[in-house]
């Protein structure tokens, strides 16, 4: 697929690793997007996700997603193939889509909305998929809106605006944290059984898919050091070696040898961790009591 040419044709959607597996072929799918499929923003290449797809969920996103799109402007059958792809729907309130319909409110752009919601869940339910309330959360509280829209009002780093920042847009939506109750209130147009199995039911359901994982791994103040092959592919590189050689043989090329007592320092923090560092630091000041702090630094 040449993605380059479409690079008009972008989606949002979310990626929740289930476990391990899942984490480890998330940090895949992110390396790849920052490194060959960069362009602008880092791109989620189908092909790519689907490579690396065992142990990952992914959900359908927000109103830029292909899914709330295709209910929103193509057909039912459109819509039907592109729910296909996912593991669970979202929905959002309706008020996080009402900007779209801004010039239009009093036209039944609201009653557009709410058939658009119904429509997706229908469709997705008949597709065996769970549908899940979702706030598409920006920031914390309500007030905190005037934030988000400082945000959108800048220009976007490496050029261009915001997508909200248009001229038919004048208010962008409120897309706070909000409780159970209010996304129960958000749905209520759904009828009681209805909202709470989106609200409450699935989203616990998709909680229990998901394992809890150690994403940092707790390793007594030591960084932690990756496992890789050797050459032969069979055995593995004694990793901290050679990056301690390596960083050691560049620092000494740019400050000589012996290093600078502040660079023994910054190196041993960062290959060794902060008990290391401390141990070293503490070793520098025991050997150099003549020397000053400033000195020292």
């Amino acid at each position: 697929e040449d993605w380059k040419k479409a690079k008009n044709k972008y989606f949002h959607q979310i990626i929740l690793a289930r476990n391990l597996t899942g984490l480890k072929n998330l940090y895949k799918i992110i390396s790849d997007s920052h490194t060959n499929h960069f362009q602008r923003n880092a791109r989620v290449v189908r092909s790519v996700l689907e490579q690396y797809r065992e142990g990952i969920l992914v959900g359908s996103g927000c109103v830029n997603g292909e899914v709330f799109r295709a209910a929103l402007e193509k057909t039912e059958d459109i819509l039907r193939e592109r729910i296909k792809k996912y593991d669970y729907i979202e929905v959002q309130p309706p008020s996080n889509y009402m900007f779209l319909f801004e010039k239009t409110a009093d036209l039944g752009a609201k009653e557009y909305v709410l058939d658009t919601i119904k429509l997706l869940i229908r469709v997705a339910k008949e597709e065996g998929k769970i549908v899940v309330a979702t706030g598409d959360v920006h920031h914390f509280k309500r007030e905190d809106k005037i934030y988000r829209e400082i945000i959108v009002n800048q220009k976007v780093p490496g050029g261009g605006r915001h997508p909200l920042a248009k001229s038919n847009i004048t208010k962008i939506p409120s897309q706070h944290f909000r409780t159970t109750r209010e996304m129960l209130e958000d749905f209520e147009f759904l009828g009681d059984d209805l909202s709470y199995e989106i609200v409450v039911t699935n989203p616990n359901e998709v909680l229990d898919m998901v394992d809890e994982l150690e994403v940092i791994i707790d390793t007594g103040g030591i960084p932690f050091s990756p496992r890789i092959k050797s050459d032969d592919g069979k055995s593995y590189l004694d990793c901290p070696k050679v990056t301690t050689d390596l960083v050691y043989e560049k620092a000494s090329d740019w400050y000589g040898n012996p290093l600078p007592l502040n660079i023994e320092e910054r190196i041993a923090k960062e290959l060794y961790g902060d008990i290391v560092y401390k141990c070293c630091s503490e070793e520098i000041k025991e050997q150099n009591t003549n020397k000053t702090e400033e000195e020292l630094e």
